[in-house]
């Protein structure tokens, strides 16, 4: 290959990019959107599962005294007044004025009394999980006021209450805090790969599809410049957005995820020169399949249009590798490398868990990702060496 005419080729088709809006809000798009997304989503959700304050609005205070003032006691909860019963109870939840309330029974005293189980119920609405850690953290208390009271009631009648735990069950964590947020942060690596067909999305369907449509192919079809040089110069350009914004988008995670507290959760997200290094060096080859898989699948299309439509299942490529992950777990692993997308995702996990996969991991990799991509660019090239290109318009 002449590394002139590519160049020359691949030139081109930037200017005409750079000419193209829909290119450059693709290239942001793709690159903005999904890390300021992400990052807010997880932001809520951290938030929400470490509120330091639980408001408990309460009906029927007045039958469950002691529970009430032990709720009271309790760090981080304040007791307030709730509707006056239980039917207002329920327009407050359905209404959203209250996320929940806690309703004492009538009856409840006269079965306290008694040492017979007495009844609260949680008036909640489960089609909004907005108050679920609230919920949760209200219904954790009852159960440790319950067994509380459980507990003094067989020391009243001199029975220890260890009898009522024939079996203690204890949870033993073996994971480190690098692979729990590795979890947590499962959505990092789709992200990235997403951006790499999002961001070349454009470009790929304009330089084949485009120009098709436009009559812009045929002119540059009749220079004397090898079809497999042309396709290469179009798929190097291409391969340019891929990965700025592939670059944009770990750029923008990195700096988002940074304002999370995950602290508060016990997940510790850190992102040293080394794994970005690494990162790098798994996730940038898909920037060059990426390309390549659109520019291909653009050729059989007759216009824009078309060509929209096909990438519209090609950018769904990248979820792949997520999807397999939730699915089917036992089968994921570092064995995955050499397969394009679920090799890049399984080893961006590895590096985000904390571990340092082999080097022969890297290079099947990349070898296969090339593979594809050249044998993509060379199916390309075939296609643009036939005349149904230009005749059947």
């Amino acid at each position: 290959m002449n590394a002139k005419r590519l160049w020359v080729v691949a030139r081109k088709e930037l200017i005409d990019a750079g000419r193209d809006r829909r290119a450059i809000i693709g290239l942001v798009i793709g690159s903005v959107i999904g890390p300021v997304l992400l990052a807010g989503m997880l932001n809520f959700q951290v938030r929400r599962q470490t509120v330091t304050e639980l408001r408990v609005p309460v009906t029927g205070g007045q039958y469950a005294p002691l529970l009430v003032n032990w709720l009271r006691q309790q760090a981080g909860v304040s007791v307030v007044e709730g509707p006056a019963d239980m039917e207002a109870a329920q327009a407050a939840v359905r209404g959203g004025r209250e996320p929940f309330v806690l309703a004492i029974a009538t009856d409840y005293g006269k079965k306290f009394a008694g040492m017979r189980p007495a009844q609260v119920q949680i008036v909640r609405d489960s089609t909004g999980n907005a108050s679920s850690g609230g919920r949760e953290r209200l219904r954790r208390l009852i159960g440790q006021y319950s067994a509380e009271i459980g507990g003094l009631r067989l020391v009243a009648r001199g029975v220890s209450p260890s009898i009522a735990h024939a079996v203690a069950v204890e949870d033993l964590e073996i994971s480190t805090v690098q692979q729990r947020a590795a979890r947590v942060l499962s959505m990092l690596p789709m992200m990235v790969l997403f951006a790499a067909f999002t961001a070349a999305l454009q470009i790929s369907s304009d330089a084949t599809a485009g120009e098709r449509e436009r009559g812009a192919l045929e002119p540059l079809l009749l220079n004397p410049v090898p079809r497999i040089e042309l396709v290469t110069g179009k798929w190097l350009a291409a391969a340019i957005f891929a990965v700025v914004g592939m670059l944009g988008t770990l750029a923008l995670m990195v700096a988002a995820f940074s304002m999370v507290p995950f602290a508060e959760t016990g997940v510790r997200f850190s992102f040293t020169v080394a794994q970005v290094v690494q990162w790098l060096a798994v996730v940038l080859p898909a920037g060059l399949l990426a390309p390549a898989l659109e520019i291909y699948l653009a050729s059989f299309a007759r216009t824009f249009k078309e060509a929209q439509q096909y990438m519209g299942f090609v950018i769904m490529v990248p979820m792949l590798g997520l999807m397999g992950s939730m699915a089917f777990p036992g089968f994921t692993g570092l064995w995955l490398a050499p397969v394009p997308i679920f090799g890049q995702f399984e080893l961006a996990k590895a590096i985000l868990s904390g571990e340092s996969p082999a080097v022969t991991w890297y290079l099947l990799s990349t070898i296969s990702v090339a593979a594809c991509t050249a044998t993509l660019i060379a199916l390309a090239a075939g296609l643009f060496r036939s005349e149904k290109l230009i005749t059947s318009r």
